[in-house]
């Protein structure tokens, strides 16, 4: 039987054999599997007739939901975007003002509108560099690991594919003849326009995102980190109406876009606005993603989803430990997570589905998970707790309790305070904090929330933890 599919995002012409890559919970890729597949005329969309899409009847559904993993623009974005201009030819910020279309009505940031034809040309110069293959053969997990393999292999890269991924991704800076070599004059007076300093910001291939952020230092607040990778491996794919919470950048934001009918993205720093609108113009998702800055859940206050994802602040910090913004989840690392969870009734449609990251302490067999239970069963909303990794904290010597501390005492030091007089104070809170509630371990977890009809609530969770070395992944 043939199956029909007016998806277009299962088409992307150019390539004489298609090559379809569904991301997989498991992060897994395959490609294409056997029996016809017929596509529907329609003017909107363009493909190259020569491409053979071949998908079982019963998975063409499922594959209509996934998004594609693709390097390149699929012409279902590229329609969206302004005509294609030379990319050798200068784009001033008046020039890019024309080419935006409706952009007040989309709140989008002014920077990001003055540059959008600028920003759209960015994404095609950068796919057309090859830096996302380059990229794509490095783990997503551990930063400083990571980046450090990609220094080292940057010597073997040949230009300009060395000099970009120093300059984009660690951050280096580039003689004057490099850049004049390697980036073209438009792309240059983009970066300027919109503030990019290389020094402060990096270059992230999120999955089949290109994802601008900060570096990571004490202070950061435009967060990109292992955890970012970690809630999108699990959320995959988003759907109908979605909503991200403490989006930052728009990660989520833009991955739920792949897929849903439209995202909400709720951020409480106005500082992120910016770079959330360049990296959605970027990646050609502007025209469905909506902005709001506001305090979590009461940014979306009598409003409902079909899908939520939530990347909070998460880690368990006492109250009297100074901590950066982006990591400070309360004394039990808990206090957004609580939130969300007594919200959802309000927030999920019938069917909906929540996903939350985070981390927690607890005793040698795992944390406990009394409130959840409680609120699974008051809430009438099925959850499920995996529990992927452990670490000892009964030692200020533990490596988990010196990551924390040192976290700590590197923001006070960019505060203006003395490392030697913050340290002791730091490990002393910490101490007090584990005698009082009886916590010898540190816990991270993938929270997965759906409410189904009928259901009076079911609480399950896993012990992955037993035999686990990384945070958020086996």
């Amino acid at each position: 039987m043939r199956t029909r599919v007016r998806d277009p995002r299962l088409v992307e012409p150019g390539f004489g054999t298609l090559n379809i890559n569904l991301f997989l919970l498991a992060g897994s890729r395959f490609d294409g599997v056997p029996q016809a597949l017929t596509l529907a005329d329609d003017p909107g969309m363009t493909f190259n007739p020569e491409v053979a899409v071949h998908v079982p009847d019963d998975n063409a559904a499922f594959c209509r939901r996934l998004p594609i993993g693709r390097n390149r623009i699929p012409r279902w974005r590229q329609r969206r975007q302004a005509p294609r201009t030379a990319v050798n030819s200068p784009l001033s910020c008046r020039q890019n003002m024309g080419c935006l279309r409706s952009a007040a009505s989309l709140s989008m940031h002014p920077l990001a509108a003055q540059n959008f034809a600028a920003l759209t040309e960015f994404r095609r110069w950068l796919d057309d560099s090859h830096l996302a293959e380059v990229l794509s053969l490095y783990e997503p997990y551990g930063e400083e690991k990571r980046e450090a393999v990609i220094r080292r292999d940057a010597a073997f890269l040949p230009e300009p594919l060395a000099s970009l991924t120093r300059y984009f991704v660690l951050g280096d800076k580039l003689a004057e003849e490099q850049l004049d070599s390697h980036l073209p004059a438009a792309i240059r007076e983009t970066i300027a326009c919109l503030g990019l300093d290389v020094g402060r910001h990096r270059l992230i291939r999120h999955l089949d995102l290109w994802i601008f952020c900060e570096r990571l230092t004490p202070a950061v607040d435009l967060y990109h980190g292992d955890d970012s990778f970690g809630l999108s491996r699990l959320m995959l794919p988003g759907r109908g109406r979605s909503l991200d919470l403490c989006a930052g950048v728009g990660t989520q934001a833009l991955l739920c876009a792949q897929t849903a009918e439209s995202v909400v993205a709720v951020e409480k720093q106005d500082k992120a606005r910016l770079f959330f609108w360049l990296n959605a113009v970027v990646n050609g998702m502007h025209d469905r993603v909506e902005f709001r800055q506001g305090d979590f859940v009461d940014a979306v206050a009598g409003e409902r989803f079909d899908h939520i994802v939530c990347n909070p602040p998460l880690l368990p910090v006492p109250r009297d430990v100074a901590y950066p913004l982006a990591g400070h989840g309360g004394p039990d690392g808990q206090d957004f997570t609580r939130r969300l969870l007594s919200a959802l009734p309000e927030l999920l449609n019938a069917g909906g589905s929540c996903h939350i990251i985070g981390t927690m302490f607890g005793g040698p067999l795992g944390p406990d998970l009394k409130d959840w239970e409680d609120t699974a069963k008051s809430a009438q909303i099925d959850l499920l707790a995996i529990l992927p990794f452990r670490s000892s904290m009964s030692s200020p010597s533990a490596p988990m309790f010196q990551s924390l501390v040192s976290s700590a005492v590197l923001y006070g030091e960019h505060q203006g305070r003395d490392p030697a007089v913050v340290r002791p104070q730091v490990e002393e809170s910490y101490l007090r904090h584990f005698r009082e509630t009886g916590a010898t371990h540190f816990y991270s977890y993938l929270l997965c929330a759906t409410r189904r009809a009928g259901s009076r609530g079911v609480f399950r969770f896993t012990r992955q933890f037993m035999e686990s070395r990384w945070m958020w992944t086996r």
